[in-house]
């Protein structure tokens, strides 16, 4: 299998890297990671883009602020495409702005602060879950009925 992923690898033309923190010492961290490099495989492996493969770096980050900032340079000095996670909105907050001064792009898997829908300060954060924002309307709303 190694061996044919290098085969196509070799073949196609455009090669980019993603950028990947998860708390790997966390069943939840593996679990998402896990899920992150069956994404890739599906990509690629598939027809729709014969021409990308998608490389990536996947790294550790124990939920730990410093262990994030350090992926992100790392992330930076290896020039990946886009960045993937991480797990907490403080440490979303600290990567997002590295990884933005640097133009590369970040998506979170679970960051929900309000804060980080702050277009001027997180131009290039992206999450897959909502906001904290929706979460507290509804509570008010359940509590006043």
């Amino acid at each position: 299998l190694l061996l044919l992923s290098l085969a196509v690898h070799a073949q196609r033309p455009f090669n980019f890297t993603v950028g990947a923190m998860f708390p790997l010492n966390e069943v939840a961290g593996i679990s998402r990671s896990r899920g992150f490099l069956m994404g890739l495989e599906e990509i690629n492996s598939s027809d729709e883009f014969p021409e990308f493969f998608l490389n990536h770096i996947m790294l550790d980050t124990k939920r730990q602020t410093e262990l994030a900032i350090a992926a992100s340079k790392r992330f930076i000095s290896e020039s990946v495409l886009a960045a993937i996670g991480p797990a907490t909105s403080r440490n979303s907050e600290a990567t997002a702005m590295i990884l933005g001064q640097a133009g590369i792009a970040q998506i979170s898997y679970s960051a929900t602060a309000i804060s980080l829908c702050d277009r001027a300060k997180y131009p290039l954060f992206a999450r897959s879950v909502p906001s904290d924002s929706p979460q507290g309307f509804m509570l008010v709303e359940i509590l006043l009925k």
